[in-house]
């Protein structure tokens, strides 16, 4: 007897078809072929003896049964990201880190010296600018003695051709400020953030977390602290 392993389970192969197989592969006398990764040739050991009568054999599957078996579909949560989108995730990524930890030494040097940010003021339900490094570190100071809390809900770019602009929903932005006003848990922005990196990626050229240049009623609603 020979036994098939495929994906794990084996299958039992009566002698005559071993000989049916090894003919289409150059001869009845001829060896069977070499295995491959997912098509496993095994030598088993002595066959069981059964009652008579009893079935001795399974149904051998068709090669393209095989094949299909062995060729699973790809799961939904598979994902792929190119040298250049890693680098972009990674610099994003580090910069809001070191907002949420307070370390405005690490976020300084992830700030490109044009970097410009827009963010909302969120007791005056407006958007306010920053433009230049001096300018955006002073916005920084004052975020991260506010204890603000970015929590990334997910980073993504929906461009067919990746430039450095990465867009970042936030599941969750907490501060003093947010806690003061009534909401203490925070708030979910409705506004996804764009960001803006330097061509190597290395650094942030702009932080764009408020829709500046939107009508009064949208700037107002993506800033209300409720």
């Amino acid at each position: 007897m020979v036994l098939i392993a495929a994906r794990g389970q084996h299958m039992r192969l009566p002698l005559i078809a071993v000989a049916m197989v090894a003919s289409l592969f150059g001869g009845a006398c001829a060896s069977p072929p070499a295995p491959t990764p997912t098509d496993v040739i095994t030598t088993s050991s002595p066959p069981t003896t059964r009652p008579s009568g009893a079935e001795t054999s399974s149904p051998v599957p068709s090669q393209s049964a095989v094949a299909a078996s062995a060729s699973p579909s790809p799961s939904s949560d598979a994902f792929r990201v190119n040298a250049d989108e890693t680098a972009a995730i990674s610099t994003v990524e580090r910069f809001i880190h070191s907002i949420n930890a307070g370390d405005i030494t690490g976020a300084e040097a992830l700030v490109a010296q044009d970097a410009g940010v827009s963010d909302c003021d969120y007791v005056h339900r407006t958007v306010v600018v920053f433009s230049g490094k001096p300018s955006v570190m002073q916005w920084l100071r004052a975020r991260i003695a506010d204890h603000d809390r970015l929590a990334v809900g997910s980073i993504f770019n929906e461009n067919d051709v990746f430039t450095p602009v990465v867009a970042v929903g936030f599941a969750n932005r907490s501060s003093d400020t947010l806690a003061h006003l009534g909401s203490r848990g925070g708030v979910v922005p409705p506004v996804v953030a764009k960001v803006v990196l330097t061509p190597d990626m290395s650094q942030v050229r702009g932080f764009n977390l408020a829709p500046g240049g939107a009508d009064p009623g949208t700037i107002a609603n993506a800033c209300s602290p409720a």
